[in-house]
């Protein structure tokens, strides 16, 4: 099920924690007028010279400070927050009481946000693909990658970067063992027995962070998070869930699947920093576990497709992350706070230096040739990131309001950690997703 389009259809549409702040402000006037936007969107009187208030988290900071530095003749104040979606959205609907305050560009590092934000009688995004923003840009984007930034018939954010999961493993100690990167959960769980009788002590993977439902049942097609037009579902009594958390569950017996997080706390590192055979996990798994926490040497870590069941004829992938852009539609600027995003997703000079993977093709082909992101690992991951990138499930939601990494957290890893098994912990996880649904206000199915 979904609750949105496909990119196809999308191209050929013409309808429609405390805030610290850093304020730099340059004089000027920004160039050309804003196009016409048509259907129920009707933008403010624009003004060309009017100042932006652009609002990022301190890892795009820097970006904006260069755009700002290239292009001093726009008034830019630069606003730092967390990037929370949740802050957003109070923060948007204290401007809304209030009728002043938007900011005019927007990054926040979830789609979870999305709804609030495209809803009542004035939405605080702006619509971008009907003149806003370039046409020629938005084809320039993954596949799909769009898509959950689409309602209905129209664009409401711009993708920053995808999260797709792979295969991480060591293939140093994968040649040193004799084993064969697995393709299918089946290979995984096997390769799990052998790990388990010929090298106990090593590991294949962790679910003790907040977002492992994201890491397995979001790639095994577990239809736990799904909306459509307002109809929410999370069906955990599905084969898809319940082989998924059966197989873990036998992996966590054998001891190669941890309870504890590889960014949680510190017992996984200090158990598995140098005896982590696999992962899976996101396209950021590499530097920011491998790398940053395990601190496993360069030249070691590999990246694989995503596994799939075997007899499946598509692959499928889960998704961990990936930050998203808004313009205002309350902004007297659009044509220049449609810039400054353009260039914050579309420059090559960005993108090329950026911490993730880019959601815009030629961004992610730039990402990819620089040593700085990829001469860390043992083998060219391109084919992996790209096949990953295609692969992410479509019938897991990325926007609805139900928080899966809480219910994770607070549901299914308290369970676990009081003795129960992941199977046994699937009929209290749905009932906390359709509880958090119906607060939502969707109509739950059952």
């Amino acid at each position: 099920m979904k609750s949105y389009i496909s990119r196809a259809a999308r191209l050929g549409l013409t309808g429609l924690a405390a805030l610290a702040v850093t304020a730099v402000t340059v004089t000027g006037c920004a160039s050309a007028d804003v196009a016409v936007v048509s259907g129920e969107f009707a933008p403010v009187e624009q003004d060309s010279s009017a100042p932006l208030t652009v609002w990022v988290d301190a890892a795009r900071e820097p970006a904006v400070q260069d755009y700002m530095s290239a292009h001093p003749d726009i008034d830019i104040s630069l606003v730092t927050y967390d990037g929370n979606p949740n802050t957003l959205q109070a923060k948007v609907s204290l401007f809304n009481k209030a009728g002043e305050g938007w900011p005019d560009v927007v990054f926040s590092t979830g789609l979870f946000g999305l709804e609030p934000l495209t809803t009542g009688e004035q939405p605080f995004a702006a619509p971008l693909n009907d003149g806003i923003f370039p046409d020629e840009k938005i084809e320039g984007f993954a596949p799909r990658a769009l898509d959950p930034c689409t309602v209905g018939e129209t664009l409401y954010c711009i993708r920053n970067d995808i999260a797709q999961n792979v295969f991480w493993y060591n293939q140093k100690l994968f040649d040193e063992f004799g084993y064969e990167v697995p393709t299918t959960w089946e290979e995984y769980e096997a390769l799990g027995e052998k790990v388990a009788a010929e090298h106990p002590g090593y590991s294949l993977g962790e679910i003790g962070d907040s977002f492992g439902a994201f890491q397995y049942f979001w790639g095994s097609r577990c239809p736990a998070n799904q909306l459509d037009e307002g109809e929410f579902t999370a069906d955990l009594t599905d084969e898809h869930c319940i082989k998924m958390a059966q197989l873990l569950d036998r992996m966590i017996a054998n001891g190669t699947v941890q309870k504890s997080g590889a960014l949680t706390g510190a017992a996984y590192v200090q158990g598995f920093a140098d005896k982590t055979l696999a992962m899976v996990g996101p396209s950021w798994f590499g530097a920011f576990v491998f790398r940053d926490a395990l601190k496993v040497p360069a030249g070691q870590i590999a990246a694989a497709p995503p596994l799939q069941w075997e007899g499946d004829t598509d692959t499928t992938t889960g998704n961990v992350g990936g930050g998203v852009w808004y313009i205002s539609a309350h902004s007297e600027n659009l044509e220049a706070a449609s810039d400054v995003v353009e260039y914050l997703t579309t420059d090559m000079g960005v993108l090329e230096g950026a911490s993730t993977y880019p959601a815009f093709e030629s961004g992610a082909a730039a990402w990819l040739e620089n040593p700085k992101n990829t001469g860390y690992y043992a083998n060219d991951v391109s084919e992996a990131f790209r096949i990953g990138v295609d692969s992410i499930w479509d019938g897991w939601s990325q926007t609805a309001r139900v928080d899966q990494q809480s219910i994770w957290s607070s549901t299914v890893l308290t369970s676990l950690a009081s003795g129960k098994t992941l199977e046994e912990t699937l009929p209290a996880w749905q009932a906390k997703a359709r509880n958090l649904a119906g607060a939502a206000g969707y109509i739950v199915t059952e």
